[in-house]
């Protein structure tokens, strides 16, 4: 194994992870595809994180020690530049990969002949118990952009090609949610992305995780982004617009319950027919996504109106859709809660 042309370069930002830190560096000590470096960048860590780093005698952990804390932007960036590998992955200091994460993922990126694949998970808790799955979510290569527009892609579990960096002169940007802004300006860019529909990452959640800690000014920058993507339907969303958009992408049943039916539908189809004029996004994978949203406001609302179905029919042919009378009545009966 040739350690200065490694296949992979595994970056992972540490702050005060010492809790946690040495089950995240074994799980990726341990990986069954072994031919990479894992550069290590302990930003400005105050607890005994770099110690317990310089515990580990392994030729492929690369530490790269900053004195104060520089924040994950300025960290990923600095591991970035300091990468040799072909491919990049990432790794959270208090998460735990599967032992065979690397090699399906390299096997995935290869087979399918695209730049980027993240994969499934499930969370833990502070003990490693489990908590919950995560949803499942399925897109072609070319619906990576579209894809962006509802949801974001697991960070701490991509491995993608690092010539993505070079070849469109993109890095991490500051802001609080740096790697949802990267993948979106990457997907603009013409980047193909891909989910490995296996369970490889244990992510834990606990109170002093970086995103709970700080999940205020992450969630108004995801919503910020969220809007700019409808901006690139050459709309302009008005303040009222912009909160059923929101919680009409987040499928947030309980604020969309404050909201006339009439309104969220009105919205929906404001962005079907702007996106059938200016194509930014894929209109099958859009339609569908939109309209499952559709179907679950309509079940969400304890006292439906027989005429909100009819108005989700008449408008069923802007979603590729046919509604039957048997569908309807089905629609009617049918609850689901957040």
């Amino acid at each position: 194994m040739k350690l200065d042309r490694p296949i992979i370069s595994v970056l992972m930002p540490v702050y005060n992870g010492d809790r946690f830190l040495v089950k995240a560096v074994n799980s990726i000590l341990n990986q069954t595809f072994n031919n990479f470096e894992f550069i290590i960048i302990n930003d400005g860590s105050t607890d005994n994180s770099l110690t317990i780093l310089k515990s580990f005698n392994d030729k492929r952990i690369n530490i790269i020690n900053n004195t104060e804390n520089k924040g994950i932007t300025f960290a990923l960036n600095k591991g970035l530049k300091s990468a040799k590998g072909k491919y990049i992955a990432r790794q959270d200091q208090d998460d735990i990969s599967d032992p065979n994460r690397f090699l399906l993922q390299i096997e995935y990126l290869e087979k399918h002949n695209i730049d980027l694949v993240d994969t499934n998970f499930i969370f833990i808790d502070e003990n490693d118990h489990y908590i919950q799955d995560y949803e499942k979510r399925y897109f072609k290569p070319d619906e990576t952009l579209s894809h962006l527009f509802f949801y974001e892609m697991v960070h701490s579990s991509i491995m993608c090609k690092k010539s993505l960096f070079n070849k469109y002169s993109i890095q991490y940007r500051e802001r609080p949610t740096e790697d949802y802004d990267l993948f979106i300006r990457l997907a603009k860019a013409g980047m193909r992305a891909g989910r490995l529909d296996r369970q490889l990452i244990k992510q834990r959640k606990h109170s002093n995780s970086m995103c709970g800690s700080n999940w205020e000014s992450i969630k108004n920058d995801i919503d910020l982004m969220r809007i700019e993507l409808v901006k690139d339907l050459d709309i302009e969303p008005t303040e009222h617009e912009k909160k059923i958009h929101i919680a009409f992408v987040e499928q947030n049943l309980s604020i969309l319950g404050q909201y006339k039916f009439q309104e969220v539908l009105g919205w929906a189809n404001k962005i079907i027919k702007a996106n059938v004029i200016k194509k930014t996004y894929k209109n099958k994978y859009f339609k569908e996504q939109l309209y499952q949203r559709l179907i679950r406001v309509i079940k969400g609302k304890k006292n439906k109106s027989l005429s909100i179905l009819f108005e989700l029919k008449n408008s069923a042919k802007l979603y590729d859709k046919s509604i039957s009378f048997r569908e309807l009545i089905y629609i009617y009966r049918s609850t689901t809660y957040n």
